[in-house]
């Protein structure tokens, strides 16, 4: 298995997530569908593959991106005006996120818990960055959306931040739940949901490739994006697999911005 192949694959789940939510048969009006990217928290690698390891770059490069497209119930159609908000935006699932947001002209609000990285977010590609820990989530939101809130969120955390971001939802919004790194419970925002027509939607991986059509849709659209140039996994550090260790320590210190790759 090479390096190549990790390190596509632990993007691809970063991918799925947005690409769902922009809606099958939407090409021509730029908009596509977005859906959570699933299992955002396996080890070394997002991607869970079908089969064994694949033999061309182009090939590791689509497993790296497909997982972004599934249907909702409902497209929600991600696209031009609309906000997005990505939660644990430093992994490679939510810098893959700001890349296919981009792509279908959404603006990108990422959060992360310190303003360490929020330069490094930014040169990644979102238009936004707030700290969660230094800062007032739903207060940022609503300054940076004028008052409307973010119509999508992206979520691998659950937990106590789930409220929040609810309540920095417009109007008629979905939130995408695709982990659960919190480990804590998680309430349920019961009047952010009935005061907003809120949709709340779990996302598995599964959900994409044992639908033949869902998958062909993906795929399209990461070919599509990969060959332009508009999506490009990103690396943080790559090590050999005597440096297992070394690997675990980096993972663990938060500081790394996108994948690490362990070569075999």
């Amino acid at each position: 298995m090479s390096s190549q192949w990790l390190a596509m694959s632990c993007s691809s789940m970063a991918c799925a997530a947005i690409g769902a939510m922009v809606g099958p048969g939407r090409a021509s009006r730029n908009k596509w569908p977005v859906e959570p990217f699933s299992d955002a928290c396996i080890a070394l690698c997002f991607c869970h593959g079908r089969g064994g390891a694949t033999r061309s770059v182009h090939d590791m490069r689509v497993r790296a991106r497909f997982q972004q497209h599934l249907d909702l119930c409902g497209p929600t159609e991600l696209g031009e005006g609309d906000f997005v908000i990505v939660t644990a935006a430093s992994s490679s699932v939510g810098l893959a996120a700001f890349q296919i947001a981009r792509m279908v002209g959404a603006t990108v609000i990422a959060t992360t818990r310190t303003g360490a990285k929020r330069q490094a977010l930014i040169d990644a590609g979102a238009h936004h960055v707030v700290a969660t820990g230094e800062e007032d989530l739903v207060a940022r939101v609503m300054e940076i959306t004028d008052g409307q809130g973010a119509r999508v969120v992206l979520d691998p955390v659950g937990g106590p931040s789930f409220e929040p971001l609810t309540e920095s939802m417009a109007r008629g919004g979905i939130l995408l739940e695709y982990g659960a790194l919190s480990g804590e419970p998680t309430p349920f925002p019961l009047f952010s949901v009935l005061g907003k027509s809120l949709t709340l939607k779990g996302y598995l991986y599964s959900e994409i490739v044992s639908d033949d059509a869902a998958l062909d849709r993906a795929k399209a659209f990461i070919v599509a994006g990969l060959e332009s140039g508009a999506l490009k996994p990103r690396i943080a550090r790559t090590f050999p697999l005597d440096a297992i260790q070394d690997a675990h320590r980096f993972l663990e210190s938060n500081d790394q911005i996108g994948k690490v790759v362990v070569t075999v």
